[in-house]
C-alpha cells in the first residue's frame, strides 16, 4: 500500500502471530534466533515494547533484514512499514514517536464493514498525530471499557478486540468529529506517503545542515540575510551549519514549515525553489528599484 494508510510493522506482526496462534514475542524470538548473536540483541528486541519495531534504530533494522530473508516476497515492503529511513537523520533520539498504540475507532469500524482486517497505520505512531486525518476523530490510546493499553506481546485476538477484556475497539469514541480540519500534520502525512511509495528510502547524514546552508546562500545572494534570520535566528543558523547544534526531528519539522519544503526533501538535502525564496527574490527586486538599479 503506497499511501499514508500503510500498515506499521508491529501491527503486521501482531496479525501474523494471531493467524499462527502464537505471540509476537515468540515470532521475534524464532526469527532473531536465526541471526548472528553478535549482530542482533535478541533479548532487547523481545523484551522492549512493540512500538520499538518501527523506530529508526539499529536492532529493529537488523531484525527487519532477517524478516526480509525469511519472507523475500515482502522484502521491498517491510522497511516501508517502519521509520528505518530516518535512522541517520538526527543527532539525538527522537521523541516524535509514540511509545504506545493509537487507533481510530472509525477506521476499525470501516474495516469490519468492508470485510477487511483492521490494522494500525504507521502514521499513527507519530506522537503529534492525535486525530485521524480521514474521520477527524481523536485517536484512542486505551480500551474504552477496561482502560487497558493494547501494545502487549501476549497472545491476543484480532486487533479490533481489546487484549484484556476482548471488547470491541471499533466502537465510536465519545468525541465528535472536528467541525473544521486543520492540516497541522500534513507534513507527517506527506512523509509517510513518500516512505510508503519507496521514494524516500534513507535520510542522508548531514542533509539538513546542507539544506539550511544552501537556503542561506540563496538569501545571501539576494541580499536578504536579515529576512532569513527572521525565519531562523542568526546564532541558530550558524550553529546548525557548523555542526555545533544537534539536529532534532522537531527542528526539521519547523524548518520544513518555515521554508515550505517537504520533510523528505530536507532529509535528502534537496532545496527546491520555495515560496520563501521567491519572497526573498521579490524583496531584492524591490530594493534594487528603490536604489535605481532597475
Amino acid at each position: 500500500m503506497d499511501t499514508a494508510d500503510i500498515e506499521a510493522l508491529d501491527s503486521y506482526l501482531l496479525r501474523l502471530a494471531w493467524q499462527h496462534g502464537t505471540t509476537v514475542r515468540e515470532l521475534i524470538r524464532v526469527t532473531a534466533a536465526n541471526v548472528d548473536a553478535n549482530s542482533v540483541d535478541r533479548v532487547s528486541i523481545v523484551n522492549r515494547g512493540l512500538t520499538v519495531l518501527v523506530r529508526p534504530e539499529l536492532q529493529p533494522a537488523l531484525l527487519v533484514q532477517q524478516l526480509q530473508v525469511s519472507a523475500p516476497v515482502y522484502a521491498a515492503l517491510l522497511p516501508r512499514m517502519t521509520f528505518q529511513c530516518l535512522q541517520k537523520a538526527f543527532d539525538l533520539p527522537s521523541k516524535a514517536l509514540a511509545t504506545t498504540f493509537k487507533w481510530c475507532a472509525c477506521c476499525f469500524h470501516q474495516h469490519l464493514v468492508d470485510g477487511t482486517p483492521p490494522y494500525l497505520r504507521l502514521l499513527w505512531h507519530f506522537e503529534d498525530v492525535d486525530y485521524c486525518h480521514q474521520h477527524r476523530v481523536k485517536l484512542q490510546r486505551v480500551c474504552g471499557e477496561c482502560g487497558a493499553r493494547q501494545d502487549r506481546k501476549s497472545v491476543r485476538g484480532e486487533l479490533h478486540k481489546c487484549v484484556i477484556c476482548a471488547e470491541s475497539l471499533a466502537k465510536n469514541g465519545k468525541e465528535r468529529p472536528l467541525d473544521s480540519w486543520r492540516h497541522d500534520d500534513q507534513d507527517l502525512i506527506d512523509l509517510v506517503c513518500s516512505i510508503a511509495k519507496g521514494e524516500f528510502s534513507a535520510a542522508i547524514p548531514g542533509a539538513v545542515r546542507k539544506s539550511i546552508n544552501s537556503l542561506f546562500d540563496e538569501a545571501w545572494k539576494m541580499e536578504q540575510e536579515r529576512e532569513f534570520w527572521q525565519l531562523i535566528p542568526r546564532n541558530e543558523c550558524i550553529a546548525v551549519v557548523e555542526c555545533r547544534m544537534p539536529i532534532t526531528f522537531e527542528m526539521v519539522r519547523r524548518y520544513s514549515k518555515t521554508f515550505q519544503i517537504s520533510l523528505a526533501d530536507l532529509l535528502l538535502g534537496k532545496t527546491p525553489r520555495t515560496k520563501q525564496l521567491s519572497a526573498f527574490e521579490s524583496a531584492q527586486q524591490t530594493t534594487k528599484r528603490r536604489r535605481g538599479f532597475l
